[in-house]
């Protein structure tokens, strides 16, 4: 999928124009946590489209797996997820910024669509980080994009499964299961090519 995804839904129109959200996450690997949340947000027809970005090159410096298998990954996951509404963008490894920053980010899509309302989603536990205003350019952000905060276990009640990539890299590094952390492509290609082994 190339950089700025085609439209395809009518759903999620605010204002006149279109809503569309931003789903950013490392997907190191993509989790049944997020499959959840996603399904969720289609059911009830915020958005008009759902876009996940895969993070190119974390702020905060965690170690990830190659973008190009993480983004593998991704369209596996996609795939299993089967909703026309969500796509994938690759504007933070197009924008080749490091560290990926989702201002940066903001502002691109929005030289591509600048009619569209952009809305980021992200867990509760990212409400009251005394971090958050410590975001790049924090107070521009505010000014291009809303905020969508999804309910996540441990911080408030939560109806989505309390599963994590970690989980998901903590099986893997041990030789366990991950059958029912994530979806079955992303889990057979995991498999097949021994990724997050020991070492990683």
């Amino acid at each position: 999928m190339g950089n700025i995804p085609p439209h395809t839904h009518k759903a999620g129109m605010k204002n006149n124009s279109i809503n569309i959200g931003l789903f950013g996450s490392s997907f190191n690997p993509p989790h049944l946590g997020h499959f959840a949340v996603i399904k969720d947000l289609i059911r009830q027809k915020i958005f008009y489209e759902i876009w996940l970005i895969p993070v190119y090159a974390h702020p905060f410096d965690k170690k990830l797996l190659n973008f190009e298998d993480r983004l593998i990954l991704l369209n596996l996951f996609l795939r299993d997820l089967n909703e026309a509404s969500v796509k994938i963008t690759t504007v933070e490894r197009d924008l080749n910024n490091k560290p990926s920053y989702t201002y940066d980010t903001i502002v691109k899509l929005r030289e591509h669509l600048p009619h569209a309302h952009f809305t980021l989603i992200l867990g509760s536990d990212t409400k009251n980080d005394i971090n958050l205003d410590k975001w790049y350019r924090y107070d521009d952000l505010k000014k291009i994009a809303g905020f969508y905060f999804v309910p996540r276990k441990g911080f408030e009640d939560s109806p989505y499964p309390d599963v994590s990539s970690s989980q998901i890299r903590g099986h893997l590094a041990k030789n366990e299961s991950i059958d029912h952390l994530t979806t079955k492509s992303v889990a057979d290609y995991l498999a097949r090519h021994h990724l997050y082994r020991a070492g990683f």
